[in-house]
């Protein structure tokens, strides 16, 4: 009897593993395939065709793309999934809060380049708005395959979004408008989650758990708000300050880390998905997850330092000599912030909600703190040091909350449980 029960329980634990393993691979693929395409194939064409100058623009203005994501589409990603358990019967609310925040993304978009005062043609700024639109909506909507633990379709949506940047690609070399590339990444990727998710089905009707999950939302934006920002700062301050060839420089020199820095945010969002199942985690179990988590860091530091040069040289060579002095500070960043993103779901997860906010506005203090002291003697150079020491005390900091979070609890047989 105790030997069945036994091979049963190896049996449950065994397809467990496999299917978090086989999440992990889809979630890496749907990752590294439309980052591979865009940051080391067509970004650098578009690099040489435009010039460093105008490729600087480009990558300030995709910078505020990639910040409305983070500011809107990922927090109503994330307060769905973690609150989905309200709207299994009760249907509303989240179709309210993605038009809002869709609306205010775009707008603040169309204010910002306009501030910086880019050179965009007012058919340029349509398309703009188009992409920051369907980024959003598509970010919120692809909610639905995590809440099924369907990363397959998470994988093919993907694909089909690195097919039309290719698409786009085409678009760009007729036209040298570069926005087409994502105009039409985007677009067929919202096109293929439509035909394969409800949520936008959804009715535009507040219900009884409105306010709770406005409290939520509002929480997790101001946070991913802040955190978006200070990602994308770096380009956001070093265009107006030291030009586009300036930011096309640094932007070489980080595109090893930052990588890294994408790929595992969708991991930790995997780890999010099941963490939610979880009733507990002890201090021991993880002590031991920390210890494992900084020593893939640490060997992920010497490999992406190993790569990184002959990877510049490949894709920047006329930025590589200038580039390199800034490359083991910046993959240094990148590591901390690895640790942070997988230790970050288990803090949100058993903590308070303020907390991810508390983390975020400590970094953001430092970090422009940092910013202040440090850019006028040491210009770009100052811009790494701020970032690498603000992500290392980020870093830290969350470790500690995450202590403070995990339980005593030494009741082995109900620790971990999915």
């Amino acid at each position: 009897m105790f030997k069945r029960h036994f091979l049963k329980d190896s049996q449950i634990a065994s397809k467990k593993v496999r299917q978090v393993a086989g999440d992990l691979v889809y979630n890496i693929i749907a990752s590294a395939v439309p980052l591979f395409f865009l940051q080391f194939l067509i970004q650098p064409y578009v690099a040489r065709v435009i010039g460093t100058e105008q490729y600087g623009g480009m990558l300030t203005v995709v910078g505020l793309l990639n910040i409305g994501i983070g500011m809107f589409g990922s927090p109503l990603n994330n307060a769905r999934l973690i609150d989905n358990h309200y709207y299994i019967n009760q249907k509303g609310d989240y179709n309210i809060f993605l038009s809002f925040l869709s609306a205010i993304n775009a707008s603040l978009l169309f204010l910002v380049i306009r501030l910086y005062q880019l050179e965009i043609d007012n058919y340029e700024y349509i398309l703009l708005i188009f992409i920051s639109l369907a980024s959003v909506m598509t970010n919120y909507l692809a909610v639905e395959y995590r809440i099924k633990l369907d990363y397959k379709r998470i994988m093919l949506s993907k694909i089909v979004q690195t097919l039309g940047y290719c698409l786009g690609c085409l678009l760009f070399i007729i036209t040298r408008d570069w926005e087409w590339i994502f105009f039409v990444g985007y677009g067929l990727c919202l096109v293929y989650i439509i035909f394969t998710t409800s949520l936008w089905k959804e009715p535009f009707r507040s219900t009884e758990h409105i306010k709770k999950t406005s409290i939520r939302i509002s929480v997790l934006v101001l946070s991913a708000s802040l955190g978006s920002f200070l990602m994308y700062f770096d380009r956001l301050l070093i265009f107006p300050l030291f030009g586009g060839t300036e930011l096309t420089i640094y932007y070489a020199a980080s595109i090893v880390g930052k990588t890294v820095a994408l790929i595992t945010s969708p991991l930790s969002s995997v780890l999010l998905s099941y963490i939610v199942h979880l009733k507990r985690i002890t201090r021991k179990q993880f002590s031991f997850y920390i210890i494992i988590l900084f020593a893939f860091a640490i060997l992920g530091y010497i490999f992406c330092i190993l790569i990184s040069e002959p990877l510049i040289y490949l894709l920047y060579p006329e930025s590589k000599d200038m580039a390199m002095q800034y490359v083991p500070y910046s993959i240094a960043a990148s590591m901390f912030g690895v640790v942070y993103s997988f230790i970050w779901p288990f803090v949100l997860r058993f903590g308070k909600n303020s907390y991810p906010l508390l983390i975020t506005v400590i970094k953001a203090i430092l970090y422009l703190l940092f910013i202040i002291i440090l850019v006028k003697p040491f210009r770009v150079m100052g811009v790494n040091y701020a970032n690498l020491f603000a992500t290392a005390i980020q870093a830290f900091i969350v470790i500690m909350l995450g202590f403070k979070v995990c339980t005593k609890s030494s009741q082995k047989n109900e620790d971990l449980i999915i």
